[in-house]
């Protein structure tokens, strides 16, 4: 009887321990966090990370495959693309550009959208109306054309697709923060604020700030995933980061047309746009849940 008591709990001991794993990785965003801190370090240390130039060609070595393939190479772990470019240090350099693009178009967006939304909201009458109806001009621009006719203007730059993305961005942070404001503003502690005389400024600051805090920063992280991707199209239709600047939008583009010859020029960007923004979706849940108490009280 003891051995068969010890056979059963072993035999139990491993679900348990899957049951515990699965539940932390319920409560915690832990398949998100790892593909995200990823790209923040690999963005900050790509020049001490990456094996090769991103830019430097060899027409030599085009189209090697990657390095487990009989006719690859150790050297190109990733294999070549049709320059003979390292498939692998243009990922790293792409995620450069992909933390630096979306982290400038979300810190901009994010301040502008949430200062006109508190102001919209708590101020209302006309200053609410001209907001509104610019953000309802901005949500309906097709951003894809208007950034052709800005490339074929003014040329690509970096600092024109930063630009264009953080003016069609806003609209999201001033539309759901301006929301939250008319909540907040019939609050109790906000009207003792108006009465006490305080300065409409000092009341938003202190008080309507704190409380838009949480719903700007589940917009933040669900608006991040849809910059990247964005940026990715538009590197994918030449109205993006200019070459010879690697990006995972240009870098697919690049390899559509090898496809059948040299797959990974394309996967593997493409691969990496797919986990980064997956994730970001799924961290904006997770933020979500932790943030909104009656969710919370489930988790």
């Amino acid at each position: 009887m003891e051995g068969c008591a010890t056979l059963g709990s072993a035999a139990r001991r491993p679900t348990s321990v899957l049951a515990r794993w699965y539940r932390f990785t319920l409560r915690w965003p832990v398949f998100p966090g790892f593909v995200l801190s990823l790209l923040v370090l690999v963005g900050i240390f790509a020049p001490w990370i990456a094996p090769h130039s991103p830019t430097q060609a060899s027409l030599l070595d085009r189209i090697t495959p990657p390095a487990w393939y009989a006719e690859g190479s150790s050297k190109y772990i990733l294999g070549a693309d049709h320059q003979g470019r390292d498939v692998l240090s243009r990922l790293v350099y792409g995620a450069r550009i992909t933390l630096l693009v979306a982290s400038t178009v979300i810190v901009a967006a994010g301040v502008l959208g949430m200062t006109l939304g508190m102001l919209a909201g708590y101020i209302g009458g006309i200053v609410d109306e001209l907001i509104m109806r610019g953000v309802d001009v901005i949500l309906t621009l097709p951003l894809l054309l208007v950034a052709l006719v800005f490339v074929i203007a003014f040329g690509q730059s970096i600092f024109l697709l930063v630009g264009l993305l953080a003016v069609f961005s806003w609209g999201n942070f001033a539309r759901q923060v301006r929301g939250e404001v008319l909540q907040l503003r019939t609050m109790d502690y906000v009207a003792l604020s108006k009465v006490a005389g305080a300065p409409t400024m000092w009341t938003i600051y202190k008080h309507i700030l704190p409380g838009v805090t949480s719903t700007v920063t589940i917009v933040a992280s669900v608006a991040a995933g849809g910059v990247i991707m964005t940026e990715a199209t538009l590197s994918f239709l030449g109205a993006g980061v200019p070459p010879p600047t690697p990006s995972w939008g240009s870098m697919v583009s690049e390899g559509r047309l090898y496809l059948t010859s040299a797959w990974w020029i394309a996967f593997f960007p493409g691969l990496a746009i797919f986990l980064v923004v997956m994730s970001l979706f799924f961290f904006a849940d997770w933020v979500r849940d932790r943030l909104d108490p009656r969710l919370r009280q489930l988790m």
